[in-house]
């Protein structure tokens, strides 16, 4: 009885924390769609293409939108110059990039959003339809096969990179951190540095999802939301967040909207975005992801690459920041989820070890504070 106690007490602790991390947002403007692709320039979002074929009529689509997360608000944009679906599409700060899928010959086109125009870039050398990209350092990398193509948009020229150690299957997806992309491929997940210009196979990938989910980051971490297990119609609504710092899967509740596959995703700031997709039915609902455990709007410490290990926690466990977020001095706080203080300590390493001290298992939080104010928050598991 004390084993299921727990249990309980560990399952509703978890969904205490996790209920508030998704709200619904105003619904995409735009039919709704699956296939279409999203992307984030600067502060604003994009979602357009697309298709929807429902009663065997494939309908694609050309327009484009404008998600303002500061108003609540979408506004419709120039079309772009090709009705397509199945396409790959990245943002940098300032301009967009949406280009293969059924546009024959690896034409790309770059969206403008101070002139609202669409202009052609150079070709890429590889095809992408139903594949995926990320963005590292305003450069795109679009992947096919196992080929890589990287866009560089300050002299409008592609190079090829080197191939990917895994094939990427049809509607896989990707997400990027600061420094390095991810793509996922069936349960693969491999890291490409473009720093060292290598690829590191990486945590399997636990999850249900074999094609047509989503991903994006916060935070320095990956997310892969929902998607298809096996056959088109076994739609899943998991979400896994990935930490590269710790090479850790962790699984989080699941998706408080429909099951869906073929949907779009991006992050503005600190913020996740989601939506349209399909599981038989063309949905135009939005949502977005906001994971703040301790209840602060804006995580402070952006830049860094704040990893707990190992997590879920058995007995010792380390804190670490990254090498350019180390400062002179911080305090680091550990406290159950009611708030309790149950530990701190006052540090300026990079890394700092604890030790559970006996502590019941649960879900705990802990933050990173500089100054007397919360600069970075998390959560701990204690099995």
């Amino acid at each position: 009885m004390k084993i299921i106690f727990i249990f309980f007490l560990t399952f509703f602790a978890t969904s205490d924390i996790m209920a508030s991390e998704w709200s619904q947002k105003a619904n995409f403007t735009g039919q709704g769609r699956h296939r279409g692709v999203g992307i984030s320039i600067g502060q604003k979002g994009y979602i357009g293409t697309g298709h929807h074929n429902g009663n065997g009529i494939n309908i694609s689509y050309d327009d484009w939108w404008e998600f303002d997360p500061s108003t609540n608000s979408w506004t419709q944009k120039a079309n772009v110059p090709t009705a397509t679906y199945g396409s790959i599409a990245w943002g940098t700060s300032t301009k967009g990039y949406v280009g293969a899928g059924f546009v024959p010959g690896g034409v790309y086109y770059e969206f403008d959003p101070g002139t609202n125009t669409w202009s052609n870039t150079s070709s890429c050398p590889i095809s992408g339809t139903n594949r995926d990209c990320f963005m590292v350092d305003e450069k795109g990398y679009v992947l096919s096969s196992n080929g890589m193509a990287e866009y560089n948009p300050s002299n409008d020229t592609w190079t090829i990179k080197p191939p990917c150690p895994t094939i990427v299957n049809n509607w896989s997806c990707a997400f990027e951190t600061a420094s390095s992309g991810f793509v996922k491929s069936n349960s693969n997940l491999y890291e490409y540095k473009p720093s060292n210009n290598s690829w590191a196979l990486r945590a399997t990938f636990p999850g249900l999802m074999t094609s047509g989910g989503t991903a994006f980051s916060v935070q320095g971490k990956g997310y892969i939301v929902c998607g298809y297990s096996g056959g088109l119609g076994n739609v899943t609504s998991e979400i896994w967040e990935f930490n590269p710092g710790s090479n850790t899967w962790m699984a989080m509740d699941d998706f408080p909207g429909t099951s869906r596959r073929f949907h779009v995703s991006f992050t503005i700031g600190n913020k996740g975005f989601l939506g349209t997709g399909t599981n038989g039915t063309n949905f135009n609902d939005f949502w977005q992801f906001s994971y703040d455990p301790l209840g602060t709007e804006e995580f402070k410490l952006t830049n860094a690459n704040v990893s707990v290990f190992p997590n879920p926690v058995s007995d010792d466990f380390t804190i670490s920041i990254g090498a350019d977020g180390i400062m002179k001095e911080y305090e680091i706080q550990i406290r159950s989820i009611d708030g309790k203080l149950i530990q701190k300590r006052k540090t300026s390493s990079a890394s700092t070890k604890f030790n559970r001290n006996g502590e019941k298992s649960g879900v705990y939080l802990y933050s990173i504070v500089k100054n007397d104010e919360t600069i970075f928050s998390g959560k701990l598991i204690f099995k």
